[in-house]
């Protein structure tokens, strides 16, 4: 009988311990998935330390002088009346154009070519957030909205490219003529994640 209860003590203590031991053991197993789930917030940090940043600008060339009145006149003169160009006729027979914008969009200027003119800003890529996280152990869907904000130029850009006032740069070109349209209106796309030993990282599929 004693050694019946002895040895249903020594289960019960023998269970203890394994308890104890285990317990540790859970905790760990619990800190390593908390560190594994890829949260929204870090989502939103990554995506925006991406290239895909919250201030990314679509740039463009603006010619002020070279295409024919022709051409270009009427597309100068809307411009003209919105306050962001003046322009005057220049060359032989008055045929071309020399235009300069306005000093209001001295900020939207980024740089200058000498082949294409000045490259300015038609609109900046704004991340708005994480919508969702769709993860199973070592890969994660996040799914975040983004919108374009347009610069003074950008409901020109549309007329301005087709008379070729403006030209694309090598991002423009790549985003789409149209990127920079339907500012204002949010936009949806989806980024994968890989989980590897530092931690997750951005990949493309």
């Amino acid at each position: 009988m004693m050694r019946s209860t002895c040895a249903g003590h020594q289960s019960t203590t023998t269970g203890s311990v394994l308890a104890w031991l285990l317990i540790p053991a859970f905790v760990l197993a619990s800190a390593s998935c908390g560190r594994n789930e890829l949260s929204r917030t870090e989502a939103e940090k990554r995506i925006q330390e991406s290239s895909f940043s919250p201030e990314a600008k679509v740039r463009y060339f603006f010619q002020p002088s070279g295409q024919t009145l022709q051409q270009a006149g009427p597309f100068l003169e809307k411009m003209k009346k919105a306050g962001l160009l003046d322009y005057q006729p220049d060359g032989y027979k008055m045929m071309f154009y020399k235009a300069k914008l306005a000093d209001s969009l001295n900020n939207i200027i980024v740089g200058k070519d000498p082949s294409f003119g000045l490259m300015v800003v038609g609109c900046t890529v704004k991340f708005l957030k994480v919508t969702g996280v769709s993860q199973s152990e070592k890969t994660a869907d996040v799914s975040f909205e983004w919108t374009v904000s347009g610069t003074p130029i950008q409901p020109f850009l549309a007329e301005g490219l087709r008379v070729e006032v403006f030209r694309e740069t090598s991002d423009s070109d790549t985003l789409g003529r149209n990127f920079c349209q339907d500012a204002g209106v949010a936009r949806s796309a989806v980024v994968h994640f890989q989980l590897y030993d530092d931690g997750w990282r951005m990949k493309s599929k």
